[in-house]
C-alpha cells in the first residue's frame, strides 16, 4: 500500500491530511486510527490553563508602584514571572512588582485574576509567589497555581498488536487555602485533610458535603465547601 501524506501545523492546532494516494482497506485504516491515536496521546489535550505558557492572553497589570499596564500577557508560573508583550520588546515583571494581573482567557470563557502572596516555594523562607484567586472569602480563599508536568502513558497499537508508550505533557493543577496572606496551605485533595483544618465548622461541613454530593478533588466542589465554609463563619 503506498501511503503519502502531508501534515503542517496551521494556527489554534488545527492539523490538515492530504490522503490523495492513499488507498483505503482495512488494514489501512486500522494503521491510520492507531497513529492517530499515538499522536493524539503525545500531543496532550488541548487545554487553556497549558496555553498559559505557550500563548499571550489580553489582559491588564497593575503593578505595585501603582502603574497600569494593558496589552498581551504571557504567564509564566513555572518561573513566577509575567512578560508583556510589545511590538518591538518584552518586558518582564517579577511576582514582587505584581499587584494584580487580570487575564481574559476567550477560549475557557473564563476571567482570570492573580495575586503575589508570600509563600516557601523552593527556599526555606517565603518569597511573593503568584496565585490565582478562584475564591476570595473573608475568612477562607481558595488558590490555584497550575504547572506543565511530563507523563508516559500506554497506548495500545492495534496494527501492531502490541502496547506502545508515549510521553505527553499535562497540565497540573495545585490547590491551596489561605486563610490570610500569612497561612498558606497546599491542599492535597485529602478529605480528612480539608476536615481537620476546618475542624471549628467541620460538622456541618460533613453534612453538606454528603447532602450535596461534593467531591475534594472537584476545583468546583471544593470551591463550594470553601464558600460555604464562609457562610458558616460570617453567622457567628
Amino acid at each position: 500500500v503506498h501511503i503519502s501524506y502531508l501534515c503542517k501545523v496551521v494556527p489554534k492546532y488545527e492539523y490538515i491530511f492530504d490522503l490523495k494516494d492513499l488507498r483505503f482497506n482495512s488494514k489501512t485504516i486500522i494503521r491510520i486510527l492507531s497513529g492517530f491515536l499515538i499522536f493524539w496521546a503525545g500531543f496532550g489535550c488541548k487545554n487553556s490553563a497549558l496555553a498559559q505558557d505557550i500563548r499571550p492572553l489580553q489582559g491588564y497589570l497593575v503593578l505595585e508602584e501603582g502603574d497600569t499596564l494593558r496589552g498581551q500577557f504571557l504567564l509564566k508560573l513555572e518561573e513566577n514571572l509575567v512578560q508583556l508583550l510589545g511590538r518591538e520588546s518584552v518586558k518582564t515583571y517579577s511576582a514582587k512588582q505584581v499587584n494584580t494581573l487580570w487575564l481574559l482567557d476567550d477560549e475557557a470563557g473564563l476571567e482570570r485574576f492573580y495575586y503575589p502572596f508570600p509563600y516557601k516555594l523552593i527556599s526555606s523562607y517565603k518569597m511573593p509567589v503568584l496565585f490565582e484567586m478562584l475564591f476570595n472569602g473573608k475568612y477562607l480563599s481558595l488558590l490555584q497555581r497550575e504547572r506543565v508536568v511530563a507523563e508516559t502513558v500506554p497506548v495500545y497499537d492495534f496494527y501492531m498488536n502490541r502496547t506502545m508508550y508515549t510521553t505527553r505533557n499535562r497540565v497540573k493543577a495545585e490547590m491551596f487555602l489561605m486563610w490570610n496572606e500569612d497561612k498558606i496551605r497546599k491542599f492535597n485533595f485529602s478529605r480528612k485533610e480539608l476536615y481537620s483544618w476546618l475542624s471549628d465548622e467541620q460538622k456541618p461541613l460533613k453534612a453538606f458535603v454528603k447532602e450535596k454530593k461534593l467531591s475534594v478533588n472537584s476545583r468546583q466542589d471544593l470551591r463550594k465547601i470553601v464558600e460555604y465554609y464562609n457562610q458558616l463563619k460570617s453567622k457567628k
